[in-house]
């Protein structure tokens, strides 16, 4: 599963749902976040991509562009 993180500069970040950044689409604090928004979840990279018009930055934490 992969959520994307689009924050108010208008980049979007991919991430593992796993990863501890995005906690299933949570954040790190487990609230609702002001600066930003997460949609998701998605099944693979591609539907994630289709989601959105903006280049996909991945996350350096969970690297979701790398097949592990």
């Amino acid at each position: 599963m992969f959520w994307v993180y689009h924050n108010k500069k208008g980049k979007a970040t991919l991430h593992k749902a796993f990863c501890e950044s995005c906690n299933a689409g949570m954040g790190l604090s487990g609230a609702v976040d002001q600066s930003g928004k997460w949609e998701g979840p998605f099944e693979d990279i591609d539907e994630a991509k289709a989601s959105t018009e903006v280049a996909l930055i991945p996350c350096r934490k969970c690297r979701p562009d790398r097949d592990w």
